[in-house]
């Protein structure tokens, strides 16, 4: 995401940080962050008709090895811009909560994206998207980056399954899903250093 540009709109000049937030361009398929660095995908699932949505995060280091990954289900979110939100904020407190201090956060929500770059012309979004950038400030360094579908296989999978298949159970869990070790074992191989 160019949440850079937008960050440095907000804050005076002798504030601004160096900290570079480029969008991953190809190759396609999940890839490794560089050593002393976790990444951590974050995906969410909008159901329209219930307000019922949910959100997963999948932590990775540089060798590929899931370290944590979690799902939540949220309700009365009444859009896929709020739940995409929502579930990164949430994703950024986990990572703190759990002391990680340089993390790759990547997310494929287009939406996402666009608020980001643009403010909206709700004062809840844009507060929203404030608090975000205020919580990623307390890290020692980090990216956020919108990325390609494929990139973000697992966390979307997880996501969906909170809305899919009635998975409203929260959690946060060591290692990756049971269901998604040969996703998992394979992004890993493939994944490009």
């Amino acid at each position: 995401m160019e949440a850079e540009i937008w960050r440095n709109l907000q804050v005076p000049i002798h504030d601004r940080t160096a900290t570079s937030l480029a969008p991953n361009a190809s190759p396609l398929g999940w890839i490794k962050p560089p050593e002393t660095w976790v990444k951590c995908n974050i995906a969410a699932s909008w159901v329209p008709s219930s307000c019922l949505s949910g959100g997963a995060w999948i932590v990775r280091n540089a060798s590929g090895s899931v370290v944590f990954h979690s799902r939540r289900s949220f309700s009365n979110l009444d859009s896929t811009l709020l739940t995409d939100l929502t579930s990164l904020q949430w994703s950024i407190e986990a990572m703190s909560s759990l002391q990680m201090d340089k993390v790759m956060f990547e997310t494929s929500s287009e939406v996402l994206k666009v608020a980001f770059l643009r403010r909206s012309s709700s004062p809840r979004i844009n507060q929203l998207v404030a608090d975000i950038l205020q919580k990623l400030n307390s890290f020692t360094d980090w990216r956020l980056s919108h990325v390609e579908n494929e990139r973000n296989k697992v966390a979307s999978l997880i996501a969906r399954s909170v809305t899919l298949d009635n998975r409203f159970h929260s959690y946060v869990a060591t290692g990756g899903p049971s269901w998604l070790q040969h996703i998992l074992a394979q992004e890993s191989a493939m994944a490009p250093i």
